[in-house]
């Protein structure tokens, strides 16, 4: 008996564990209005500089809707510059089909130089 409800369980475990992977606290969430679709383009855009090495400071935004059409425009503060940062989505669609556009040629230059310091130093 012990063996069959070990045996259950094993099989369970994979569906378990690969049902969701979250990345950051937007993900898989319908917009309903400009706030959420700000707070959105903000971790995205975070996420992105992230991943290749640059601090980010300083988020301002406004946001809105003309119609059924969500948009959010900020800016944020990396490498010494403010970087505009602008997303839209349609209302009360998922954030996987959200747009975002960020203004800053550094952050596709493989060769940029990044705030991340392996040294530590």
């Amino acid at each position: 008996m012990k063996r069959l409800f070990a045996a259950s369980i094993a099989a369970c475990l994979p569906l378990l564990t690969s049902a969701h992977t979250s990345h950051g606290p937007y993900d898989d969430h319908i917009l309903w209005n400009g706030s959420e679709l700000a707070d959105w383009c903000y971790w995205q855009a975070v996420d992105q500089y992230s991943k290749k090495g640059f601090y980010t400071y300083q988020w301002t935004a406004s946001h809105g809707s003309y119609g059924e059409q969500l948009y959010a425009n900020g800016q944020l503060r990396v490498h010494g510059d403010d970087v505009p940062v602008s997303c839209t989505a349609a209302q009360q669609s998922w954030t996987n089909a959200a747009n975002i556009k960020i203004n800053d040629p550094e952050l596709s230059n493989p060769h940029a130089k990044t705030d991340f310091d392996p040294a530590g130093g």
